[in-house]
């Protein structure tokens, strides 16, 4: 009895060494991009590194920044939600990257509620907040926004689902703009004009202009196949609401979500 005791505890130690190995050898890491890419970074500090024959040696590893999210989700591999650092025109500042919607690697550029909607060009304010915690409105500027060809639209932290269109977006007034939804090959229309606007905000080439004050800078996206798909109008102070439309519908009461704006 005591013999098979014995092999019994010999065993479960010799296992228990096995495991410990094994998680050491997991948690053993070549790199400082494979500490970040698998959640093991904890910030600016000196690690212990394992080259190819498993050796240790120490290195320091830092913050590494990128342009865009875009580049955050190609280099790093990452596919978290969040708000990360960029490095853009030699400035480091936050965004909110949405890394699991339409392909990930998006970058928040803007995000109007309709509590306070602010210019389309504001650029960052003390108030910035990308997480949207605070639900404060904010507008990046030209220079602010990454590098990109592509652009959607969402509510909140979120793109709508399967929209995307090859466009780069600017803060200014944009021109009737025919633009294709790389999913479904819809055509959409996008608009912005400090001057005027058109009827309903379904901005047509051939749709006449209208030029009520307080329906100009509107931001509309919209097509003929998906009527009322995007259009915040900022300078609204009238019995419709800034946040005139969405997904389809328009809205008859104050709304809470931002109307937001993503690039890649």
């Amino acid at each position: 009895m005591i013999k098979y005791l014995t092999l019994l505890i010999l065993l479960i130690f010799s296992n228990n060494i096995k495991a410990e190995l094994f998680v050491k050898k997991k948690n053993r890491f070549n790199s400082c991009e494979q500490l970040i890419q698998t959640g093991n970074y904890k910030g600016e500090r000196n690690y212990t590194l394992y080259n190819e024959n498993n050796e240790p040696f120490e290195e320091y590893c830092e913050t590494p920044y990128y342009s865009s999210c875009k580049e955050i989700y190609n280099q790093l591999q990452t596919r978290l939600n969040g708000v990360y650092e960029i490095i853009n025109n030699n400035k480091i500042y936050p965004v909110y990257c949405n890394m699991t919607d339409n392909g990930g690697g998006w970058t928040m550029v803007v995000a109007q509620y309709e509590n306070n909607p602010i210019p389309w060009d504001e650029g960052r304010q003390p108030d910035y907040d990308p997480s949207l915690e605070t639900k404060q409105s904010f507008a990046l500027s030209n220079e602010d926004i990454p590098q990109h060809s592509e652009i959607s639209y969402g509510q909140d932290l979120n793109l709508k689902q399967n929209v995307a269109f090859n466009h780069v977006y600017q803060t200014g007034n944009i021109p009737i703009t025919e633009i294709i939804n790389k999913y479904d090959n819809v055509s959409f229309y996008i608009h912005r004009n400090e001057s005027h606007y058109f009827a309903d905000h379904k901005a047509r080439p051939t749709a006449r202009k209208y030029y009520s004050d307080q329906w100009t800078s509107t931001l509309t996206i919209d097509s003929t196949a998906v009527s009322n798909a995007f259009a915040f109008s900022r300078k609204q102070n009238g019995n419709i609401y800034t946040g005139y439309a969405y997904d389809g519908r328009r809205d008859s009461i104050v709304d809470t979500n931002a109307w937001v704006v993503w690039v890649r």
